[in-house]
């Protein structure tokens, strides 16, 4: 009993990344149930993390001896292999693990997890996209059967320790490739369903903005009777948002920016302004309208406006910028995946992998679109455009 709360201990504060009591409570579980597997990975694993790898592997040989047929513990020691880049170890153990249990589904995806990592895209991609679901229920097999929901893909049946692995792998790549790459950003604009969906709220506002419109000039009209200044001016601006509401946001943009010079109320206009360059993926202009835009405006950021920011200075290139943005959110409406996300780009720029995985980590657990299989996609275009060969965008991947 003793062990085991010492074991359950040491799993939480390594949750929580206090590996150096966690490797204590470890040490007191395996002091008095010295044969206890489970408590001999989890050492390991701590170990790994605290850099430790050589005491890693002695701790992992000690499980691997207790039950020497068990199929997921050379899995996990090739998991620890390849966190420290040791790719050939890690593959072998894989095939120790897939000898034991060829259905092992984690041992095969840490060999694609295997192929990203050494540059072999088009083969590691190829196994990711496998849908491979054993012990199905009935219910879950007529619902693949008849198209009611699609199978999981290979990647998205691991734990979220192990898709920020492949996060890590995939920006790591994206992130030498250059600048010309699309950001998560981009793709969330533009290929989203939330952007598909609204194409068609599109076509309902073409029809309902000249009738709204239409009011609002008769509004200001009479407003601004007496004051044929403010008229002219409010009048222009509602020229402004009927470009802006009808989806044509070159003629909002240049509207708006003639208003700039005698406008009241200029935090409006940069704000439009903002947004019209976002919903294009300018991020360098929506940044310099942004700053203008808080700049102007009477009331502090929200956090959720903090958040907004953080994602604009790191599209920019303001990493340190974009660290101390994510450091003032102290509270957000919802526990939205950008916060660790971006963090962890931060750190991988500055070459600590170790801390960008754990951001990636709480990444993968968050509400997302799928972004491990946004940017494993990406990759994939990428590599077919430097190789020459045709690619044909995969299909919409089921949410995380």
């Amino acid at each position: 009993m003793r062990a085991s709360r010492f074991f359950v201990q040491g799993q939480r504060l390594a949750e929580n990344d206090r590996l150096d009591e966690a490797l204590k409570a470890f040490e007191q579980a395996l002091t008095r149930l010295p044969q206890m597997p489970g408590a001999h990975l989890h050492y390991a694993l701590a170990l790994s993390d605290a850099e430790r790898l050589d005491e890693a592997v002695a701790a992992m040989q000690k499980a691997m001896a207790i039950e020497p047929q068990n199929a997921v513990l050379p899995m996990f020691l090739g998991h620890i292999l390849f966190d420290h880049a040791d790719y050939a170890g890690a593959q072998a153990w894989c095939e120790q693990s897939l000898a034991r249990d060829p259905q092992q589904l984690r041992a095969r995806a840490l060999y694609a997890l295997i192929d990203l990592a050494e540059g072999r895209v088009a083969q590691g991609y190829e196994q990711l996209q496998q849908s491979q679901s054993p012990s199905l229920s009935i219910l879950a097999r007529l619902a693949f059967t008849c198209g009611l929901h699609p199978p999981p893909l290979l990647y998205q049946q691991a734990s979220s320790r192990w898709q920020s692995r492949l996060l890590l792998v995939v920006e790591s790549h994206l992130m030498r490739a250059g600048s010309h790459v699309p950001t998560l950003a981009d793709r969330l604009i533009h290929d989203s369903p939330q952007a598909q969906a609204m194409e068609h709220v599109n076509v309902v506002d073409r029809v309902l903005t000249p009738c709204i419109m239409t009011i609002i000039r008769l509004s200001y009209r009479l407003r601004y009777a007496a004051q044929p200044t403010q008229r002219d001016m409010w009048l222009r601006y509602a020229q402004a948002e009927a470009a802006y509401f009808s989806a044509q946001p070159e003629t909002a943009t240049a509207l708006y920016e003639k208003l700039m010079a005698s406008f009241s109320e200029p935090q409006r206009l940069e704000q439009r302004l903002y947004e019209i360059a976002y919903a294009q993926g300018d991020f360098k202009r929506a940044w310099k309208h942004w700053r203008r835009w808080v700049r102007t405006a009477a009331s502090d950021l929200s956090p959720l406006d903090r958040l907004q920011q953080a994602e604009l200075q790191y599209q920019v290139g303001d990493y340190e910028g974009t660290k101390a943005s994510i450091e003032q959110m102290t509270a957000l409406p919802w526990r939205d995946f950008r916060v660790p996300y971006y963090e962890g780009l931060c750190h991988l720029q500055a070459g600590a992998r170790r801390q960008a995985q754990r951001c990636f980590v709480e990444t993968t657990r968050r509400l997302n679109p799928n972004i491990v299989g946004v940017r494993l996609d990406e990759l994939h275009r990428l590599h077919h455009a430097q190789s020459g060969s045709p690619v044909v965008d995969p299909a919409a991947r089921p949410s995380v």
